[in-house]
């Protein structure tokens, strides 16, 4: 007994194993852009200001390493499509469903000392777009047949 998810067959008119490689190249290039971004922004402020910024530097120090580990799983998806590994979908779906839970989580302590609709509404559109990606993975981790073991 259990929630019976609708699968998908295909992802705008690709098969749904390429829409499953789409989605991780996307998020991959998204990372990527985020990373150098922050590392940029950060470089920046060790330069203009050393002393005063340091609890901002350390809170993008822990950001760039959860983007550098949300990257590795972008890279283990896209190679699980190719693949097509079943085990190493799986441990992308099961990051990307904490990501959603800690997201959603953030939200709501955020909410509770800051409300704003711009904040709110910039989180439900992520998780909704977070939701089809699952969606979409989900749906080509179906279509696989499943191994016995991890790698």
């Amino acid at each position: 007994m259990g929630i019976e998810i609708p699968l998908l067959n295909s992802c705008c008119c690709f098969s749904i194993r390429t829409g499953a490689i789409i989605v991780g190249s996307l998020e991959l290039f998204i990372y990527i852009l985020y990373f150098v971004d922050t590392l940029i922004y950060r470089l920046s402020l060790t330069i203009e200001d050393q002393y005063e910024r340091y609890l901002v530097l350390m809170n993008d120090i822990i950001y760039e390493y959860v983007e550098i580990i949300q990257t590795a799983f972008s890279v283990v998806l896209i190679y699980g499509a190719l693949k097509e590994k079943s085990s190493f979908i799986t441990a992308w779906l099961l990051a990307e469903l904490a990501k959603m839970i800690d997201g959603i989580w953030n939200t709501v302590l955020v909410i509770q000392y800051w409300f704003h609709w711009g904040y709110v509404i910039d989180q439900c559109i992520l998780t909704g777009i977070g939701m089809i990606n699952m969606w979409i993975v989900y749906s080509f981790y179906n279509t696989m047949p499943k191994s016995k073991y991890i790698l």
